[in-house]
């Protein structure tokens, strides 16, 4: 019985953490995970290192060197920009989709386009689980290999609705079901770094 009740213990502390951290497999982990990658990429977490972002699979292309120099060209500045607002959870929306032949979990995410162009740029961002933390899916041959193709079966959802204080008379327009636009591509940061990622 004690050995039970020990086990809930440590279950209920792993749920803690993993929210803390924003891990998860559901809708809320990957809204977290969403919000991080929107703030980078917008120079509002210059602490963060690009890579952080993308899979397992996608990283073991580059050495370890190559990683540094992709980390090292994709950083921001070392003060936080305020040029954009902050994305929090509220500004997001997500699409997750668990495919029961791979047994892998994939998402989109779309932020307001509202919040300025750094951010309108980005979406949709597809997304692939691995283990508690959703990374970007890119679409590599290691990904493929490892993850699956990413499924055509599900589509973006559509942007996050108007706050009650915006227009009423400008309903959220539905996301475009074109090709989702890929994030920034590493594989100018490896060639320049010289290394193969082989």
């Amino acid at each position: 019985m004690r050995a039970v009740s020990q086990l809930a213990a440590l279950l209920l502390l792993a749920v803690a953490l993993g929210a803390v951290a924003g891990c998860g497999s559901g809708e809320r982990g990957l809204e977290q995970r969403a919000a991080s990658y929107y703030n980078f990429m917008a120079g509002r977490s210059p602490q963060t290192d690009y890579s952080s972002f993308l899979s397992p699979a996608y990283r073991r292309q580059f050495k370890r060197d190559a990683l540094k120099q992709l980390n090292k060209t994709l950083s921001h500045s070392t003060k936080p920009s305020t040029r954009y607002p902050e994305v929090q959870t509220a500004n997001i929306a997500v699409s997750v989709f668990h495919d029961k032949p791979s047994k892998h979990d994939y998402g989109y995410s779309v932020v307001d386009p509202k919040l300025g162009d750094a951010y309108a740029s980005l979406q949709p961002v597809r997304w692939v689980r691995d283990g508690m933390r959703w990374y970007v899916y890119m679409g590599s041959e290691e990904e493929m290999k490892r993850y699956g193709a990413f499924p055509g079966g599900f589509g973006p959802p559509a942007p996050p609705k108007p706050e009650p204080s915006e227009s009423a008379d400008t309903p959220a327009k539905p996301a475009s079901q074109a090709p989702p636009a890929k994030p920034i591509a590493p594989v100018k940061a490896e060639a320049e770094a010289g290394g193969t990622g082989k």
